[in-house]
C-alpha cells in the first residue's frame, strides 16, 4: 500500500493494483494529517486488514508517534469528469 495526502486525522488512502481505498480509521490518529509524519504498517500475513495497527513516525527526528487501528477499506471512485 502507498500512503497518499490523508485531508483528515479519521481518512486515508491506500493504492492496490489499479484500485483505490479509503480508510475509515476506527478512531481519530493524531498526526496523520501532517507532512512530517510517515505511516508505518507492520504487515503479519499477505494483506493489510481492517483492525490492523500502525504506527506514525517523524520524518525529522525518527521519533515514534502515537499508534492508530485502520477500519473498513472502502473503494474510491474519481468523480464523474474528474480527469485527474
Amino acid at each position: 500500500m502507498k500512503r497518499s495526502a490523508c485531508p483528515t486525522k479519521y481518512c486515508c488512502t491506500a493504492r492496490a493494483a489499479c484500485f483505490v481505498y479509503r480508510n475509515d480509521l476506527k478512531s481519530s490518529c493524531p498526526g496523520l494529517a501532517r507532512d512530517s509524519d510517515i505511516m508505518v504498517i507492520r504487515q503479519f500475513g499477505g494483506s493489510t486488514c481492517s483492525g490492523d495497527f500502525f504506527h506514525l513516525v517523524d520524518r525529522t527526528s525518527g521519533i515514534r508517534g502515537p499508534t492508530c487501528v485502520l477500519g473498513d477499506f472502502v473503494p474510491y471512485r474519481k468523480p464523474a469528469g474528474d480527469e485527474g
